[in-house]
């Protein structure tokens, strides 16, 4: 009988302990408690109380205390000896301006849905023989550093099994020069459709890229361009990272034409690793339970109203948690990243097989007592779209903000349309729509409007292009945490046209 999903993970976490048993991290974590002969769930409780949840920096930070190296680069301090792992070579991932420690099992490990994808492994699509793209934020880099270190994706491109590797794309030598920029980046992706489109069969994308690939090219050609007259032959758009559902109007125009799939995946070069293997059941992935990576799950009701965990949170193993509840997850993996908490909330699906459904970061805009989170409002746009597209416009993208100062909120949506020739009414009721279905559907929103403590925010409809060309090296902000809403305010101030709208109750 094949190994339950709680199962593997048992064995995972003494995998762990036993491969980091002899490295500085576990002696100053005082791990040596765990590893006593004993129950499994004792075990557990040990590793709880000995490693404490955080985020990559806390992690570098304790790394850097052990050693008293503490001025050492990110990469540099992973480069210690021993420093988090007793045997096996540790190699450094830079992803999103963040470093993660990965090993040859994270590397290996994160090509499952590739090999999948070939074996005919996945339900509802035929066995994939064409070219595998991925576009991706981080590209090649050339720096070199005390440690192996790279993009994510540059790092696990040495590891593809060899089937993959002959249909994987882009080869590492097509990036090499390419600027930092976002911008940049997209250019080089546009250049790499062109070159390899009608060999390419699966891409790899995050909603927002594929977005912008599409409104840059329709800039650069002066019209709208199919995804269809780039890659003829494509069959399924895979989309990870972030919540589809602001994108999905976008990338369905986009689409358009193309006897093109849906597949949603979560992948992080944590080893976190989830995917939909059938693509009849939307927005339902299975957790890969023996790749490399323990799982933890903190209830969302431990966290506080700013999204970070309560100063008495619970932390669970897959054997605790409950169908229909929401968690957010935390993983431990064998290259030595131990307590690390991701901040991507799931629901659990089924316990066994072990699956979840994506429901966003535990992040909150709650300057106010509002409690806006981003998915809430990501899938409220995906339903409006519905909607606004009878009026030949949607919207693409968007912005968030408190400024504390002014006591004001701002929205910002940027529309498909040129916003100067949209009706007036029309916006009116799509301010209005925007700001009831909010009040509908989030209790704390509703009652910062009735106690006085928010008023109603000032939502504001830009152009194309006015949210989604900015010039930032990583991914476009969907909330802007700055007290002064800075980001809001270069945009406003930048000379681009929109329209302003007070929101009324309806």
């Amino acid at each position: 009988m094949a190994e339950t999903f709680v199962e593997s993970q048992q064995k995972l976490l003494l995998k762990i302990l036993k491969d980091t048993q002899k490295s500085a991290l576990f002696n100053h974590l005082n791990l040596q408690s765990a590893m006593i002969e004993r129950d499994w769930l004792t075990m557990y409780e040990e590793f709880v109380e000995s490693v404490p949840l955080g985020n990559i920096t806390s992690y570098l930070n304790t790394l850097r205390a052990i050693t008293g190296d503490i001025r050492a680069a990110d990469v540099h301090i992973l480069g210690y000896p021993k420093i988090i792992h007793s045997r096996l070579p540790i190699q450094a991932a830079l992803v999103g301006g963040e470093t993660f420690p990965v090993n040859k099992d994270i590397l290996t490990n994160s090509f499952v849905i590739e090999e999948k994808l070939q074996n005919g492994e996945i339900t509802g699509i035929e066995p994939i023989k064409g070219k595998l793209l991925h576009i991706f934020d981080d590209v090649h880099s050339n720096d070199a550093y005390d440690i192996l270190a790279a993009s994510f994706h540059t790092l696990r491109y040495a590891y593809a099994p060899k089937r993959v590797r002959k249909k994987l794309l882009p080869d590492l030598v097509d990036f090499q020069g390419v600027g930092a920029s976002r911008y940049q980046k997209i250019h080089a992706f546009i250049m790499l459709l062109e070159k390899y489109g009608s060999e390419v069969e699966v891409i790899f994308v995050r909603p927002q890229i594929f977005s912008e690939i599409s409104l840059v090219l329709a800039q650069r050609e002066g019209r709208y361009v199919p995804i269809k007259e780039l890659c003829p032959n494509l069959k399924l758009f895979v989309h990870y990272g972030e919540n589809i559902a602001p994108y999905k109007q976008s990338i369905f125009e986009f689409l358009k034409g193309a006897s093109c799939q849906r597949m949603q995946i979560i992948a992080h070069p944590s080893g976190l690793l989830a995917y939909q293997d059938s693509l009849y059941e939307k927005n339902i992935l299975t957790l890969t339970g023996d790749e490399g990576v323990f799982y933890e799950f903190i209830p969302v009701s431990d966290l506080k109203e700013d999204g970070s965990l309560k100063k008495h949170f619970r932390r669970k193993h897959a054997g605790q948690v409950k169908t229909g509840h929401s968690y957010v997850l935390a993983v431990s993996n064998t290259a030595g990243l131990l307590g690390y908490n991701t901040e991507e909330i799931v629901e659990i699906y089924s316990t066994e097989p072990f699956k979840v459904v994506y429901k966003g970061r535990s992040e909150n805009l709650d300057y106010f007592g509002e409690k806006i989170q981003p998915f809430m409002l990501e899938h409220l746009i995906e339903e409006l779209n519905k909607y606004f597209t009878n009026y030949n416009f949607y919207i693409r993208e968007y912005l968030i903000s408190d400024h504390v100062e002014e006591h004001k909120s701002y929205w910002l949506f940027e529309l498909s349309s040129d916003v100067q020739m949209l009706n007036d009414e029309y916006l009116q009721s799509a301010a209005n729509s925007i700001h009831n279905e909010m009040s509908l559907q989030n209790n704390f929103y509703r009652q910062a409007m009735l106690d006085g403590s928010m008023q109603p925010p000032e939502i504001y409809f830009l152009p194309v292009g006015a949210i989604s060309n900015q010039r930032t090296e990583t991914h476009i902000k969907h909330v802007d945490f700055d007290e002064g809403a800075k980001l809001v305010q270069d945009i406003l101030k930048s000379g681009v046209t929109y329209k302003k709208f007070m929101p009324r109750d309806v």
